[in-house]
């Protein structure tokens, strides 16, 4: 939907275990564009509780 209405759209897909690969839609030529993401995964859950482990930028 929104590559019909002209915006920018980014599609992150993991691949396989730490590699992931990004579609970008309604970029121009000569444009550029910068993508961040940001991720949690959970590492323990234990009586309905869990520990949860966050990427940090470099």
């Amino acid at each position: 939907m929104a590559l019909e209405d002209g915006n920018f759209a980014a599609l992150l897909e993991k691949a396989t275990d730490g590699l992931y690969t990004v579609s970008a839609g309604n970029l121009l030529a000569g444009e550029a564009a910068s993508i961040r993401y940001h991720y949690a995964q959970s590492i323990c859950a234990k009586n309905g509780l869990s520990r949860d482990v966050v990427a940090q930028r470099a």
